[in-house]
């Protein structure tokens, strides 16, 4: 274990690197996971060429040390007992008693360990959420799935005309993801080392260096708002933006456990047609929703299922386009990933490396082949 130069603030100037999309990168930066249990393992998205590997905690101010705080078993990343390399207590993390602030009971069909009685997985915001997690990064012989996200060609005209004005005005309408919860460098993530900033300021930076321009963020999400709130404050929320916005980009689903397929549809074109009611000539990026936690009972219903009703009512206008978020998060779950490794308060907030996810794929979706 060796301690590093602590990180003051966030580097404007590595945000190329971290945006190239981990599906079609040969380099992973940063990616998370925790360790449970004294011999537990991070399971990687694939093999790392040997000799790669570098392997911090969260803050990224201690480095570690391959042979004394863990050893590389082909993609995975297992814990020395004797070591320092930050873990979870089995027992700490799936908890014979429930926390005080959300019950989350564990699904015995979906982790990893078999328990005599029902089990409640750990859950807190902030860094306490976080802490304990490691931070890798390796090179893999080839990208990993490299035609996994393209880019919308509905959204074009948005693009092009970002190029020839130099500005733009978007936006911002969702949940507490799109709120910011939990970027390291938000007051959601605790303004801590590394201060990644949230997702929506890693798009609004890309942009305005990639073209020279202005971009103006109006965010009017709400933690905590399912697609029903959103529809009943639309105007309150929305309605004086509306007019001078470029792109309206929504964001509903984490919190519609309850929202049938239908009455999702509806209030999406609500929102929709209520824009381009007051902005004919608007660009609408509707994105889907990371998949919370699936250890959890009751907490992943119809999430995944969001996104084809989102890809269907584009269909249905010009220049809506659809960012795949659900896509990418169920990809990575198919490489291995747990879902806690991707999320900042064990249920249904990203991490850094998710918040980079999200980054990337509304990017992606957004600039097609212009993306990095």
């Amino acid at each position: 274990m060796k301690t590093l130069k602590k990180i003051e603030k966030f580097d404007k100037n590595l945000i190329e690197d971290l945006l190239v999309p981990v599906w079609s990168n040969t380099k992973i930066i940063n990616e998370t996971g925790l360790v449970i249990g004294k011999e537990g393992f991070v399971r990687l998205l694939s093999t790392p060429v040997s000799g790669t590997v570098r392997v911090t905690n969260i803050f990224q101010d201690v480095l570690y040390e391959e042979g004394i705080d863990y050893i590389i078993q082909n993609n995975t990343i297992k814990r020395v007992p004797s070591g320092n390399l930050p873990y979870f207590e089995v027992d700490e993390y799936f908890r014979k008693k429930p926390n005080a602030q959300i019950i989350l009971k564990a699904n015995p069909e979906n982790i990893e360990f078999s328990f005599p009685e029902q089990r409640y997985i750990y859950f807190s915001e902030g860094v306490d959420g976080f802490n304990k997690y490691v931070s890798i990064s390796y090179q893999v012989d080839k990208a990993l799935c490299k035609d996994l996200i393209v880019g919308d060609k509905r959204l074009q005209a948005f693009v092009e005309t970002l190029k020839e004005t130099k500005s733009a005005n978007l936006l911002l309408y969702g949940d507490s993801i799109t709120v910011g919860c939990n970027a390291t460098g938000t007051v959601y993530g605790g303004n801590v080392s590394p201060y990644l900033p949230d997702w929506n300021t890693l798009v609004k930076l890309y942009l305005e260096k990639k073209y020279s321009a202005e971009i103006k963020v109006s965010n009017q999400a709400v933690g905590g708002w399912s697609t029903i709130e959103a529809v009943d404050n639309f105007e309150q929320k929305c309605g004086e933006t509306l007019p001078t916005t470029d792109l309206f980009c929504i964001g509903f689903g984490a919190n519609d456990i309850s929202t049938d397929i239908a009455q999702y549809k509806q209030r999406i074109k609500f929102l929709i047609d209520g824009y381009l009611q007051a902005n004919p000539n608007g660009n609408v990026l509707l994105y889907s929703t990371l998949l919370p936690n699936n250890q959890a009972i009751g907490w992943r219903t119809n999430h995944a299922l969001f996104e084809q009703v989102l890809l269907d009512v584009a269909t249905e206008y010009e220049r809506v386009g659809v960012a795949k978020i659900s896509t990418v998060f169920l990809w990575l779950e198919a490489q291995g990933k747990p879902t806690r490794d991707l999320l900042a308060n064990s249920i249904n907030h990203p991490n850094d490396f998710g918040v980079r996810v999200y980054a990337q794929t509304l990017l992606k979706t957004l600039l097609g082949e212009e993306f990095l």
